[in-house]
């Protein structure tokens, strides 16, 4: 490669540059934009806010346990190993803890999204990350011990 190309190389170019030899082609039209869009960047935040909120509805010790695995709240991912040594549990108790946590927050997830279909509200875009999914027993009620869905019932999110 010469000089010359090297040095046209290194320079900016504008995006209405033509590529293409007709001159049909534009670098804005092939290039792609990277950065989230602005309603990507509220839903994420919206999101991050939601996911916070269900946690604090966990007991402190299963909130730290959820938190520790996801590395949520900028910390890092800690494996069931770190977890129970951090705790003195043993790693099953806390991955028995875990799931029991992840199925209450589901819980309470289809369970609020229910109510705003039931309310008329429109749904919001949190409220979709966890659409109803029940699976009905042949009685007709869903996998859900009655305790827990009288526990969940009452753990109402306020959104703002």
């Amino acid at each position: 490669m010469s000089l010359e190309n090297t040095v046209r190389l290194d320079r900016d170019l504008p995006l209405d540059s033509k590529i293409d030899p007709r001159g049909s082609l534009e670098y804005q039209h092939v290039l792609q934009d990277r950065a989230p869009t602005p309603y990507e960047q509220l839903l994420s935040r919206e999101t991050a806010d939601f996911v916070v909120k269900l946690i604090c509805l966990l007991e402190p010790r299963n909130q730290y346990i959820i938190r520790a695995r996801f590395g949520l709240n900028g910390e890092e991912r800690l494996t069931l190993d770190d977890i129970s040594l951090r705790l003195g549990l043993c790693k099953e108790r806390v991955r028995q803890l875990e799931n029991e946590s992840l199925r209450e927050l589901h819980t309470v997830c289809c369970e609020e999204a229910a109510f705003e279909e039931l309310m008329g509200a429109p749904p919001s875009p949190t409220a979709k990350l966890a659409a109803p999914r029940a699976r009905h027993s042949s009685n007709g009620s869903t996998g859900t011990p009655p305790e827990k869905r009288r526990r969940a019932t009452h753990l109402r999110i306020v959104k703002k």
